[in-house]
């Protein structure tokens, strides 16, 4: 499967070896990626760089990855799509406000976290600038 133009992903992962496995199986499906280990680098990673999808682990180690899927859905024009990857077991209950574009527990093959992404971005455009300013 190959990515949609121009959908670039930055993945939020504290796992080193896991945040590799997962940029060189999205790089290797046509998408290009950032990387971020903490919620901190992942806002430095989206001030100055577009990104369409975020790949976000729950448990980082400056925060939890619902708070920026919090962020990613509060914004005014929905133009970021939240996958939310963790490794805890059962459904995940998220605050009633909060809805990622997908879920997807651990361990999970890349080819379903390709469909997920595949699936949360039909409509992308062209317009592609950094999404956050003046900080968070």
């Amino acid at each position: 499967m190959q990515a949609t133009a121009d959908t670039t992903v930055l993945i939020v992962e504290d796992d080193a070896r896991l945040q590799a496995i997962l940029a060189k199986g999205l790089q290797s499906c046509g998408f290009p990626t950032h990387a971020a280990g903490s919620l901190a680098a992942a806002y430095e990673v989206l001030r100055s760089t577009a990104v369409e999808v975020i790949v976000v682990d729950l448990g980082l180690p400056d925060g939890s990855g619902w708070d920026l899927v919090r962020w990613a859905t509060s914004r005014d024009e929905r133009r970021l799509r939240t996958i939310v990857i963790t490794a805890a077991y059962g459904p995940l209950e998220p605050e009633p406000q909060l809805r990622p574009d997908a879920c997807l527990n651990k361990p999970f093959a890349i080819d379903e976290l390709v469909r997920r992404i595949t699936v949360a971005t039909p409509d992308l455009s062209a317009d592609r600038q950094p999404v956050a300013r003046n900080g968070q």
